[in-house]
């Protein structure tokens, strides 16, 4: 068992990139991580991190040992909750900042509610990493990427659309085309930071942009728009009262961007955990109330 812990920590201190950290985290002395790091060395004959007074590098045999290490204690954790059947423990979950404000964390409050025995864990960031490697149960993200060995859990889509005030619009011109939108000030969210994908008659196409606003919340891009900076890419629910008083109107109605895709990635490991599965199904079943109106469109992994 002391392996186990040791290879923990080493994993632990692998994703924060510091033994301070690592320490907080597991509550103890940095000495005490140092010691278990030593220990793991010792046991499989290899150097695993470079260490210095600014960082800590993982070495060749660190990098190599430490994916064999998240596998090695991804089938442990399947073994050791294989005939679990409450929903317990801890549950990291990482999910978009404007998303999660506007509708997600009623969800998880609902989750958490239902569930006391869980130690539940949010993180707010647009990011999207591989959950097999940042340590995190459940990753939702819209960004289009994948990883080897981990799910992905189709949820729902939500529209963006481009809007921008009336008053903006009379001051700078209203534009025709995407070509056209270079001559404008842009307002955007962190999931369009400098390519705009539109969709045509003709087909699809991506716009560079140079943003004189840029914000991973998107409610505060929205507000941007209102107040006549330029045009906002926002999901549109966020501005759906907005179009409807006239505050702000569609900009590029006949070329529309393209949609985002909401999915949750979970390692498939980590499936085989009681209070993965619970949360994920929770998560399908209440996306259907969304505010963007669109039912989920996901199936089981």
């Amino acid at each position: 068992m002391n392996t186990l812990t040791n290879i923990r920590t080493f994993l632990l201190v692998a994703r924060l990139g510091n033994f301070s950290a690592a320490a907080r985290e597991l509550g103890t002395a940095p000495s005490v991580v140092t010691k278990r790091i030593s220990q793991l060395e010792q046991e499989f004959g290899v150097r695993l991190l470079n260490r210095s007074t600014r960082q800590l590098r993982l070495t060749d045999d660190g990098e190599r040992m430490h994916v064999k290490f998240m596998q090695l204690l991804g089938e442990f954790d399947e073994l050791l909750h294989s005939g679990a059947s409450r929903v317990e423990g801890s549950l990291r979950v990482q999910a978009p900042v404007t998303l999660t404000m506007a509708f997600f964390g009623d969800v998880f409050n609902t989750f958490h509610l239902r569930h006391r025995d869980i130690h539940l864990e949010v993180i707010l960031t647009d990011r999207a990493p591989n959950p097999l490697e940042d340590g995190i149960d459940v990753v939702l993200t819209s960004q289009p990427v994948s990883f080897l060995n981990v799910v992905e859990v189709p949820l729902s889509s939500y529209p963006l659309m481009l809007c921008a005030a009336p008053s903006y619009l009379t001051s700078r011109g209203t534009p025709r085309h995407p070509l056209d939108i270079g001559a404008h000030a842009c307002l955007t969210v962190g999931l369009l930071p400098a390519v705009w994908p539109f969709n045509g008659v003709q087909g699809a196409s991506n716009i560079e942009i140079h943003p004189t606003l840029l914000c991973n919340e998107g409610s505060i891009v929205a507000d941007a728009a209102r107040n006549g900076m330029g045009i906002a890419a926002v999901p549109r629910f966020l501005v759906e009262q907005d179009l409807r008083a006239g505050t702000l109107v569609p900009v590029l109605p006949d070329y529309p961007i393209a949609d985002y895709r909401l999915k949750a990635l979970v390692a498939r490991y980590r499936l085989s955990r009681v209070a993965v599965r619970e949360f994920v199904d929770h998560l399908k079943i209440e996306v259907q109330r969304a505010p963007w109106g669109l039912a989920a469109a996901g199936t089981s992994p």
